[in-house]
């Protein structure tokens, strides 16, 4: 017996597999072979795109994941997002076999808490796949429209810490429980007597000094 070794060339191309046949002969001896199957390196690139960008609680979008290879088998790849508790979605995505693409779709929950304007990504992966994501942004619909005004608008350093009477009043979403955190830019020479405003379920206004 002899022994020798089959290097197979890594071209840094995306390839399909590939099954080659390797023979050997010789003076007087039949002739036999064996079959070397050759797995490509270079893994395939998910991409996955959303039917709009901008996104309101509530709404339902789709997203869809494509991949640049077809394959026998079906794809099956993991949907996450950085947010999950602000989506509904199923956790996978498959991709049927013979098929390049996949769509699904994904709802924002409406819940009652107020919360920013926020970006989110999501991000697909799969097993000798290379990931994909894509970002939407997600506008909150509880947060609610809100005037502050100061009376008087002018007062002596010397007018003492009552000097001053704000009323807050929000104009939307008045079914919700709210909390408003107070800031400004003197450095400090402000002084609250809170720095944060409750305004309960059904309560329109607040006063603070």
């Amino acid at each position: 017996s002899a022994y020798f070794y089959i290097t197979v060339s890594d071209n840094d191309v995306l390839d399909d597999e590939s099954v080659f046949n390797i023979q050997a002969s010789g003076n007087g001896y039949d002739p036999c072979s064996s079959t070397l199957t050759s797995e490509d390196d270079e893994h395939p690139q998910l991409t996955l795109e959303t039917s709009k960008t901008d996104i309101a609680e509530g709404e339902t979008f789709q997203l869809t994941v494509t991949t640049g290879r077809v394959s026998d088998e079906p794809i099956v790849v993991r949907l996450v997002s950085e947010k999950p508790k602000r989506f509904s979605h199923p956790p996978t995505i498959t991709i049927p076999a013979g098929k390049t693409s996949a769509t699904v779709d994904v709802t924002a929950v409406d819940n009652e808490e107020v919360e920013l304007l926020t970006s989110i990504t999501f991000k697909v992966s799969a097993e000798k796949y290379q990931s994909g994501e894509c970002i939407i942004v997600l506008e909150d619909n509880d947060l609610p429209a809100i005037d502050l005004t100061l009376s008087p608008m002018a007062v002596s350093e010397s007018a003492g810490p009552t000097a001053i009477v704000a009323k807050l009043r929000r104009m939307t979403n008045t079914d919700k429980k709210i909390t408003i955190h107070l800031s400004d830019d003197s450095n400090g020479d402000v002084y609250y007597s809170s720095k944060s405003i409750v305004l309960d379920k059904g309560t329109e206004e607040a006063q603070f000094s």
